[in-house]
């Protein structure tokens, strides 16, 4: 009996060697095999981070401003209007007052458009003629932005009770965002005599927005060319663009003016010319340039 208890404990010994050596091996393997998906699932952590840094900057590239913008729309449909206008407003500005003070220049300013003064004769049945409303559309594009500048440019057309077609505009506005005012051309250059927008046309350093007005319009102080198209002489464009409420707008790297033009021509033209091709007219003491020093 005592030689078969002996027996008994040698054999449970064994058992419980073999059973640690199979643990041992097995967590052993586990360890091995468990590395490579461990490993991965770290590298697969770092590529989220990396993506999500990545997607973060591109989300700040897009808009890198503090603030944000939405879009503000004035509506009127009735038997006299059919009105639709948008335009863009500021949040998350920080500062409330100023935030205010901004969205109003930026809703006057599109608004403006809309307005009409009814003159009732024009809606009788004696003028012939569509459409029998008034109808307005107003839309925005966003040139620039940034957290000293917010440039502006509106596209409308509107249609006047009995008129054989109708009216397209553009207008540009740009607002200093720290102050919480409009921009004048004047204020970022100075487009005196020495200056000639005809000049830079020659040279090829104006630039059509719409190429469709190519060969059609054109920068000359030569009178012989009015008979090949509509002309703009730098008398005329020096004085538009001396004005306080000449309309232009700002890209990261050229300045976009318009000016009316007749119907035919789609009563707007648009043009731009690269800041480097302004060279001395640019005010560089202005702030607004320090958006645009390279």
């Amino acid at each position: 009996m005592p030689k078969s208890n002996d027996l008994l404990i040698v054999l449970l010994m064994l058992t419980l060697l073999l059973c640690g050596c199979s643990v041992e091996k097995k967590d052993a393997a586990g360890s091995r095999d468990g590395s490579a998906p461990a490993a991965k699932q770290a590298a697969q952590s770092q590529t989220d981070v990396k993506q999500d840094d990545k997607a973060e900057k591109n989300a700040s590239n897009a808009n890198s401003t503090s603030y944000k913008i939405t879009k503000g729309i004035y509506t009127v449909n009735d038997t006299v209007f059919n009105v639709t206008i948008t335009y863009p407003q500021i949040t998350n500005l920080g500062d409330i007052d100023r935030q205010l003070a901004i969205n109003e220049i930026l809703k006057n300013k599109a608004l403006r458009y809309g307005k009409y003064e009814i003159e009732s004769e024009m809606f009788t049945e004696k003028h012939t003629g569509f459409p029998k409303v008034f109808w307005a559309n107003v839309d925005y594009e966003i040139k620039w932005q940034s957290e000293r500048v917010l440039s502006v440019l509106y596209k409308g057309s509107k249609h006047y009770p009995r008129r054989p077609h109708p009216n397209h505009y553009l207008d540009g506005i740009n607002i200093d965002m720290k102050n919480a005012s409009i921009i004048a051309l004047s204020d970022l250059a100075d487009f005196d005599g020495s200056f000639s927008f005809a000049e830079k046309f020659k040279e090829g350093k104006i630039k059509f927005v719409r190429p469709v007005l190519e060969g059609k319009v054109f920068f000359s102080n030569n009178a012989a060319l009015d008979r090949k198209g509509h002309v703009f002489n730098d008398a005329y464009l020096l004085e538009r663009f001396s004005r306080r409420n000449s309309d232009f707008y700002l890209t990261k790297d050229s300045l976009g003016l318009t000016v009316p033009v007749v119907f035919a021509l789609g009563d707007m033209v648009e043009f731009e010319i690269r800041y480097e091709d302004i060279g001395k007219s640019i005010k560089a003491e202005n702030a607004v340039w320090k958006d645009f020093a390279k």
